[in-house]
């Protein structure tokens, strides 16, 4: 997969007790791709440019494509307070 067209979102918090401030959905075990469904206001996912509709194509360095919702969920708390994302607009 390329993804020469993904936009990387950076997110970094100072601990684990502040949310990141998005809804993800979706999953290979849903039978859809992962895309974010909601980005909280002045959350750390608003100020770091993730949007409503963006694709999740990979999470850290692992793709996102066949990922079920599950195991999505496992890589962010994998990431623990530094979170990198490739979305598609």
């Amino acid at each position: 997969m390329d993804y020469e067209d993904c936009l990387v979102v950076s997110l970094t918090r100072a601990n684990s007790s502040q949310p990141w401030g998005f809804r993800m959905m979706g999953g290979h075990d849903q039978g859809m791709c992962l895309y974010i469904a909601k980005v909280n206001p002045r959350s750390l996912a608003d100020r770091a440019g993730l949007m409503p509709g963006d694709g999740v194509m990979k999470i850290g360095q692992l793709p996102a494509l066949y990922l079920n919702h599950d195991q999505a969920k496992m890589e962010i708390l994998r990431a623990g307070n530094e979170l990198y994302m490739w979305v598609k607009r």
